[in-house]
């Protein structure tokens, strides 16, 4: 009741106010009233609600602090807004929202705000495990993309858009190293910021990551049309955090490095496609280091790289860059034992899961990208490379490597212009200029080695030879030619190639094998379509080989060759013509070269070789009748003239030799050694000329081989355990004529078609048998030398009891004398010989003869004389006490009938005749005089006949206990040599 009297009270004081009061009290309380709702009663409340529908349209806890409504400025602010994820961790939010809206928006018809300031927004994206975004649930389905693209942008103005010390946290979960990255402080400032048609705002932010990296942009945006054009800078990119996101799909890590890419840009969606224009883009590259997953050890440390000028046209698909440019860059490359290269391994990309292997392809490819690049110069560069595939392992350097690129086309045609110059393990240098082209691969290219030492390729040589490279430089000035069209490269070469100075040695005897001073190899050409090389002039200054036998008897060639494992056989065992290299060598000339061959198996040692080797082959071809004619002069050990002449064929399928080899005047004491080793004698003195002749045609060889010694005399006796037992002095004796001279010839043939044919061997089995045959069966040897059939020669016939030569044994001994006139160091050795049996009988009845015959020295043949027999008669009854003869011989036959008187008395004769030879006493003494007296015979008939010297015939003690051969008795003769 006193609450109603008080309204009327105050409604009859209201009545008294005027107007003006009136209205004044009445605005001050509407506005009081508009006050307090919106200071103290509408924050609450849109607080409440606004918290409950985020909580339900995003699904999440969500968190405000505080909401300030000013209803004066028509401004709002929030404070500490936070939305969780379902995990609890903050998702999004901000420490302040602050939202001016101007009234302004009633005659614009567009929603203006004076300004929208966000302080310290917060935003945490993540990746799940299962490669969904934690924002993902949150994203619009099919339908509602449908109906938002169907609607048009809301008209808005903000006029200044703030947001300040913004942070994003960015995480990945799917990957197998799990990643997150920070930006940190990160401020933006718009200007006009619209979506208005045709209008654009000036936009400009800035934001720093955790590392320091900052990204900075200044340009204007607009909504309605979409389109924006301005700068855009990142700066102190940290190529590492690059890597950490990225190092499950690479083979290789990023120790440390920083980037810069910075340029100005244009994007339009206006037309039907977007368009992308990228001015002036530039890339710094700084302090990049590179290395291997595992390892601390540097593939790439790149100081510097700066790539400008740089143009993008998205629709043009076109790349224009005017200069890339770097320097002070090391390379360490490492190949390893299968042959693969690390820098290919580390760059190649890790092959992704399944579902990501099939990537869509291009449907047209001919609308690809072009780029063109105006410069690139690179300087100082460095390429190490560890070769493990060899062993032991190679090492190359190229350093310093400086190199010029121009007009670089790719996508394009075009030759870009290339100059390189490159150092080569400290020493040589390889340079290189002229055009190429990428697009389709082609170069035109001058190509210069200037000393490149070939010795750093010497662990490649292991695998085929073992030789030891000790010195040795490449000159190389030439031009190549490569082009690609279609499916098969076209190479051409032509130039001129030196090697200087090369020395290359024999591990296992530790002695050099190959030298020259300078071989040259001028005028080369090589093209691959057809397969053609051809040569000039290879010419060879002090050109020096050296062949030694070690002292296990092996010769350095034979374990030059590493053994290999066979390779394949394949269906054809040469190839077609149309791919069988050809080769031409218009001359090879060498000059002042030498070569040389020792033995070091040998006591004392063994050394010999050709010097003041010169002279030229000409026309050397690999097709089948090219004959190149070779013309080569030196000497033996300075002083013994070498000539080789002829014509051969060695690069053609069937090699073909017709080639004469002379050699005169060579010492022969020069082979004392193998004398003194394997005959037993060291060589006193003597010359040697050979004249070989040889002929190789379809794989057959015929040599002629025409040795000829001159005084060869025998010194020194040596012993030792491989000295044979041949009667070498007799063996020289035989084959040395009246002159001094020893004149053979050897005829070898082989086919080198049979696999255990060879050549050496075969010429020293030949010679060997020669003089196997003149030491084992001289007087053969002798028969030859004469014509004569030689065995007939090795004795003398004589009848038994007898040491008279008949007419045919004094012939042979005529041929015998002949011979030995022609041989003056034989010495013919005469054994008296008799046959104890057959000598015996023959001197019995030789005495018995003598005594009864009328005449002493009669012929014991022919039939007795009366008288005779008388003789006969007595000398039996003498011999034998008075016994009748005629007691031996019965007077009548088996039938008993009486023989005739002459008949009877020739038998009984008959029989006491050879009763008394065998009761006649023959003595040792008879018959070694007997045989003294047939080698004295035969030695008078060979002085005095046979014009032999006296003291070259030799009677050796007599041998009486020999055997008769078909009734004769043979005495050997035997050869020596003094």
């Amino acid at each position: 009741m006193l609450h109603i009297k008080s309204y009327f009270r105050v409604g009859r004081t209201l009545a008294l106010w005027s107007w003006p009061s009136r209205i004044t009290a009445i605005v001050s309380i509407l506005i009081a009233l508009y006050a307090g709702i919106g200071f103290l009663a509408l924050p609450p409340l849109v607080k409440t609600r606004l918290i409950k529908t985020l909580s339900e349209r995003t699904g999440r806890n969500v968190e405000l602090n505080r909401l300030r409504i000013n209803p004066f400025s028509l401004s709002t602010t929030l404070q500490k807004l936070s939305i969780y994820d379902p995990d609890g961790s903050r998702f999004i939010g901000f420490d302040e929202l602050y939202i001016n809206f101007q009234t302004s928006s009633l005659f614009r018809w567009t929603y203006t705000f004076a300004q929208l300031r966000l302080t310290a927004p917060y935003i945490c994206v993540k990746i799940r495990k299962d490669k969904t975004f934690n924002f993902q649930d949150l994203l619009p389905s099919t339908n509602d993309k449908s109906k938002t693209q169907q609607r048009s942008l809301v008209p808005l103005l903000i006029q200044r858009l703030i947001i300040d010390h913004g942070q994003t946290i960015f995480e990945d979960y799917s990957r197998t190293t799990p990643f997150r990255e920070e930006i940190n402080d990160v401020s933006i400032s718009f200007q006009n910021f619209t979506t208005r048609p045709n209008r654009e705002g000036l936009y400009e932010f800035e934001a720093i990551t955790g590392h320091g990296e900052a990204l900075k942009y200044r340009g204007n945006i607009s909504m309605s049309p979409l389109y924006s054009k301005g700068r855009l800078e990142l700066s102190g990119i940290k190529l590492r955090s690059l890597w950490s996101y990225l190092q499950d799909q690479l083979n290789f890590k990023i120790t440390r490095g920083e980037l810069d890419i910075s340029g100005d840009y244009e994007f339009d969606a206006t037309g039907e496609t977007p368009d992308i224009l990228v001015q002036q883009g530039k890339i710094d590259v700084r302090s990049l280091t590179v290395a291997e997953k595992g390892s601390d050890e540097e593939i790439i440390a790149l100081p510097h790289l700066i790539m400008s000028g740089t143009d993008i046209d998205f629709r043009k698909k076109s790349v224009k860059v005017n200069h890339v440019q770097s320097g002070s860059t090391t390379i360490n490359a490492v190949r390893d034992e299968d042959g693969s290269m690390n820098l290919f391994a580390l760059f190649r990309p890790k092959p992704g899961k399944e579902e990501d292997k099939t990537l869509p392809s291009d449907p047209n490819p001919s609308t690809g990208w072009v780029f063109s690049i105006g410069k690139i110069e690179i300087a100082d560069y460095a390429l190490h490379m560890k070769d493990h595939s060899t062993k032991p392992v190679a090492n190359l350097d190229l350093s310093p490597i400086n190199m010029k690129l121009e007009d670089v086309q790719i996508g394009a045609p075009g030759l870009a212009r290339i100059e390189l110059e490159a150092g080569f393990n400290q020493t040589g240098m390889i340079t290189i200029a002229g055009n190429g082209a990428i697009d389709h691969p082609a170069v035109d290219l001058n190509v210069e080695l200037s000393k490149v030492l070939i010795k750093p390729f010497q662990p490649y040589c292991e695998r085929y030879v073992r030789l030891v490279i000790e010195d040795g430089a490449v000159t190389t000035n030439g031009h190549i030619n490569y082009s690609q069209a279609g499916g098969s490269p076209d190479i051409h070469f032509q130039g001129d190639i030196a090697i200087e100075s090369a020395r290359i040695t024999d591990p296992v005897l530790a002695g050099d094998i190959l030298r020259c001073e300078r071989l040259d190899l001028q005028q080369v050409q090589y093209q691959n379509s057809p397969d053609l090389l051809t040569i000039n002039e290879i010419i060879a200054r002090g050109l020096y080989t050296d062949i030694i036998i070690g002292p296990d008897r092996t010769a350095n060639v034979q374990h030059i060759l590493v053994s290999a494992e066979p390779l394949p056989e394949k269906s054809e065992s040469r190839g077609t013509a149309a791919h069988r290299l050809s080769v031409q060598i218009g001359q090879v000339s060498v000059t002042d070269s030498s070569m040389n061959f020792a033995d070091h198996s040998l006591t004392p040692r063994f050394a010999t070789g050709i010097q003041d080797l010169n002279g030229t082959i000409k026309g050397l071809s690999s097709e089948q009748l090219a004959r190149a004619e070779i013309n080569l002069k030196g000497y033996v050990d300075k002083y013994a003239p070498v000539t080789i002449q002829g014509k051969i064929n060695p690069l053609s399928d069937q090699a073909f030799t017709d080639i004469n080899m002379n050699f005169q005047g060579i010492e022969l004491t020069t082979f004392s050694s193998y004398s003194g080793k394997f005959a037993g004698y060291k060589i006193e003195k003597g010359k040697l000329t050979l004249g070989l002749h040889y002929k190789l045609s379809e794989k057959i060889l015929i040599g002629e081989n025409h040795i000829v010694m001159d005084q060869f005399t025998l010194g020194e006796k040596v012993d030792g355990p491989d000295v044979t037992k041949l009667p070498v002095r007799l063996a020289i004796a035989i084959l040395k004529d009246s002159r001094g001279i020893i004149d053979i010839n050897l005829p070898v043939r082989g086919d080198l078609n049979d696999p255990k044919f060879r050549f050496g061997p075969l010429i020293l089995k030949t010679l060997v048998n020669l003089i196997v045959k003149a030491a084992t069966a001289p007087f053969k040897m002798l028969g030859a030398l004469v014509g004569s059939e030689g065995e007939e020669l090795s004795f003398v016939s004589f009848a038994p009891g007898s040491d008279s030569l008949s007419q045919e044994q004094q012939a042979k001994l005529s041929r015998l004398a002949k011979a030995l006139a022609n041989r003056p160091q034989l010495r013919l050795d005469l054994r008296g010989t008799a046959v104890e049996a057959a000598d015996r009988q023959a001197i019995a009845e030789q005495a018995i003869m003598a005594g009864i015959r009328a005449q002493k020295d009669a012929a014991s043949e022919g039939t007795l004389t009366e008288e005779e027999q008388k003789r006969l008669h007595k000398l039996y009854r003498e011999t034998f006490k008075k016994d009748d003869p005629r007691d031996l011989v019965s007077p009548t036959d088996a039938q008993g009938i009486k023989l005739p008187r002459d008949v009877y008395k020739a038998a009984v004769a008959e029989a006491a005749r050879k009763r008394l030879i065998e009761k006649y006493p023959v003595s040792e003494d008879d018959l070694r005089t007997l045989a003294r007296k047939r080698a004295e015979s035969i030695k008078d008939f060979m002085v005095h006949q046979g014009g032999i010297a006296e003291p070259r015939v030799f009677l050796l003690d007599v041998n009486t206990k020999a055997s008769a051969l078909n009734g004769e008795i043979r005495m050997p003769l035997a050869l020596d040599a003094h």
